[in-house]
Protein backbone atom coordinates (compact mmCIF):
# COMPACT_ATOMS: atom_id res chain seq x y z
CA UNK A 1 0.00 0.00 0.00
CA UNK A 2 1.30 3.47 -0.96
CA UNK A 3 2.16 5.64 2.11
CA UNK A 4 -0.17 8.21 0.77
CA UNK A 5 -3.09 6.10 0.69
CA UNK A 6 -4.25 6.27 4.37
CA UNK A 7 -4.02 10.34 4.05
CA UNK A 8 -6.15 9.91 1.06
CA UNK A 9 -8.63 7.94 2.89
CA UNK A 10 -8.78 10.48 6.05
CA UNK A 11 -9.06 13.21 4.00
CA UNK A 12 -12.26 11.10 2.59
CA UNK A 13 -13.11 10.27 6.01
CA UNK A 14 -13.12 6.64 5.31
CA UNK A 15 -13.14 4.26 8.07
CA UNK A 16 -9.32 2.59 8.36
CA UNK A 17 -8.44 -1.06 9.06
CA UNK A 18 -4.06 -0.82 9.01
CA UNK A 19 -1.58 -3.14 10.12
CA UNK A 20 -0.68 -2.12 13.96
CA UNK A 21 2.59 -0.58 13.09
CA UNK A 22 5.11 2.13 14.93
CA UNK A 23 5.04 4.27 11.71
CA UNK A 24 1.38 3.61 11.35
CA UNK A 25 1.02 4.78 15.18
CA UNK A 26 1.88 8.01 14.06
CA UNK A 27 -0.81 9.00 12.83
CA UNK A 28 -3.53 6.57 13.61
CA UNK A 29 -4.88 5.94 16.78
CA UNK A 30 -6.74 2.65 17.45
CA UNK A 31 -10.73 2.93 17.81
CA UNK A 32 -10.33 7.00 17.66
CA UNK A 33 -9.61 6.99 13.75
CA UNK A 34 -8.78 3.70 12.62
CA UNK A 35 -8.87 -0.12 13.84
CA UNK A 36 -5.53 -1.26 14.01
CA UNK A 37 -4.60 -5.21 13.54
CA UNK A 38 -1.56 -7.51 13.67
CA UNK A 39 -0.14 -7.38 10.55
CA UNK A 40 -0.13 -11.09 10.65
CA UNK A 41 -3.66 -12.47 13.00
CA UNK A 42 -5.77 -13.18 9.72
CA UNK A 43 -8.87 -13.49 12.19
CA UNK A 44 -8.20 -10.16 13.53
CA UNK A 45 -8.32 -8.61 10.16
CA UNK A 46 -11.60 -10.60 9.44
CA UNK A 47 -13.01 -9.38 13.40
CA UNK A 48 -11.90 -6.16 12.08
CA UNK A 49 -13.83 -6.00 9.10
CA UNK A 50 -16.75 -7.39 10.38
CA UNK A 51 -17.21 -4.86 13.34
CA UNK A 52 -17.29 -2.21 10.88
CA UNK A 53 -19.59 -3.77 8.58
CA UNK A 54 -21.88 -4.28 11.37
CA UNK A 55 -21.69 -1.02 13.17
CA UNK A 56 -22.58 2.20 11.29
CA UNK A 57 -21.81 4.07 14.77
CA UNK A 58 -18.56 2.91 14.87
CA UNK A 59 -17.96 2.97 11.10
CA UNK A 60 -19.04 6.51 10.90
CA UNK A 61 -17.38 8.16 14.55
CA UNK A 62 -13.87 6.98 13.51
CA UNK A 63 -14.09 8.35 9.25
CA UNK A 64 -14.88 11.54 10.84
CA UNK A 65 -12.36 11.89 13.59
CA UNK A 66 -9.68 10.42 10.56
CA UNK A 67 -11.16 13.51 8.35
CA UNK A 68 -11.02 15.70 11.36
CA UNK A 69 -6.95 14.86 11.98
CA UNK A 70 -6.29 15.18 8.71
CA UNK A 71 -7.44 18.49 8.48
CA UNK A 72 -6.30 19.55 11.74
CA UNK A 73 -2.85 17.81 11.16
CA UNK A 74 -2.05 16.66 7.68
CA UNK A 75 -3.77 18.81 5.22
CA UNK A 76 -1.23 21.05 3.08
CA UNK A 77 -2.53 24.06 4.73
CA UNK A 78 -2.44 22.67 8.11
CA UNK A 79 1.50 21.62 7.54
CA UNK A 80 2.16 24.67 5.49
CA UNK A 81 1.29 26.42 9.21
CA UNK A 82 3.22 24.20 11.00
CA UNK A 83 6.46 24.90 9.09
CA UNK A 84 6.29 28.73 9.31
CA UNK A 85 5.64 28.31 12.81
CA UNK A 86 8.94 26.61 12.80
CA UNK A 87 10.44 29.11 10.74
CA UNK A 88 9.39 32.32 12.57
CA UNK A 89 10.34 30.08 16.39
CA UNK A 90 13.79 30.04 14.42
CA UNK A 91 14.01 33.73 13.24
CA UNK A 92 16.05 36.25 15.52
CA UNK A 93 13.73 38.63 17.09
CA UNK A 94 13.48 42.10 16.67
CA UNK A 95 14.68 43.26 19.13
CA UNK A 96 18.38 41.54 18.70
CA UNK A 97 19.20 43.46 15.40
Amino acid sequence: MSPLKIFEYMAHGKPIVSSDLPVIREVLRDRVNSVLVSPDNRSDWVKALQRLRENKVFRDQIGLQAKTDFLAKHSRIARATNILKEIEKRMPSSGSL
